[in-house]
């Protein structure tokens, strides 16, 4: 009897490995997060009402949910994809342009350079739509950590993907398959694409909410019908979100490149 829940205690603590926390936060979540207007629109022209008090009904509509959660999440994945190749751009001309260093250590909290990264941090999804790389600089330059302004944006995207091609086919990686960097670039990574796809989701959950409300109450009448005020606010909220997670993929474009360089040089070194 040990043995059999023993084993039954283990099949329900796979749920929690690793490949699956990945597939939750990369794909599930932000699917779950881009759907939930539409699932609601599907619901309502169907003419279903969620009842709590009937479990089993309750039960079956929340995994169904959260399977149909999983297809929008590939799609989440894609966008997200499309949004990394748009911030590795950016990051290949800005890593090529010069940069004036500050002239002295800012402190952390209470300076000018603070209050600037927290507006940077805040605005940077609509102020990386604009097409200038010198505003762009302002907004992201001072998360890339070295410079190379001998080189063509051309060439470090020649050098980054260089590296990839390395570390995705597996040449001689194997001698570095349990340690500890490379557990950590798997961390990076997974965070690195929750940022993304959550980024893609809930600019998708806000087109959904969008047409729900045009369905509600009709284009002519939207503008009587809802709170303005609250309206604003919400649109705000979620551009933040998405300018936060958007920064901290930024971040994290260098850094993966850097574990990734440093995993293939060990490989070599074995």
């Amino acid at each position: 009897m040990s043995k059999s829940y023993n084993h039954y205690a283990m099949d329900l603590l796979s749920v929690f490995k690793a490949d699956n926390q990945r597939m939750f936060g990369t794909q599930i979540l932000p699917g779950a997060l881009a759907f939930w207007p539409f699932a609601f629109m599907i619901l309502d022209a169907h003419k279903i009402d969620i009842d709590l008090s009937r479990e089993w009904e309750s039960i079956m509509l929340i995994l169904i949910y959260l399977f149909l959660s999983a297809g929008v999440g590939i799609l989440i994945e894609d966008i997200g994809s499309l949004f990394e190749v748009q911030l590795e751009s950016i990051y290949f001309k800005i890593k090529t342009m010069q940069h004036k260093p500050p002239k002295h250590a800012p402190d952390p909290f209470m300076s000018v350079e603070a209050i600037l990264n927290l507006i940077r941090h805040l605005l940077a999804l609509p102020i990386i739509i604009i097409p200038h790389y010198r505003v762009r600089d302002w907004l992201l330059g001072n998360y890339i950590e070295e410079r190379q302004t001998d080189k063509k944006a051309s060439e470090i995207h020649t050098a980054f993907y260089k590296t990839w091609d390395a570390y995705l086919t597996g040449r001689n990686t194997q001698n570095v398959t349990d340690s500890m960097i490379l557990k950590y670039y798997k961390d990076v990574l997974v965070r690195f694409k929750f940022e993304l796809n959550t980024s893609a989701a809930l600019i998708a959950m806000l087109l959904g909410h969008f047409i729900l409300t045009t369905r509600s109450f009709g284009i002519k009448n939207i503008w009587h019908s809802i709170n303005l005020h609250d309206s604003v606010l919400y649109i705000l909220l979620i551009v933040f979100i998405v300018s936060l997670l958007i920064m901290e993929a930024f971040k994290g474009i260098e850094l993966l490149d850097s574990l990734r360089r440093k995993i293939t040089q060990i490989s070599i070194e074995f």
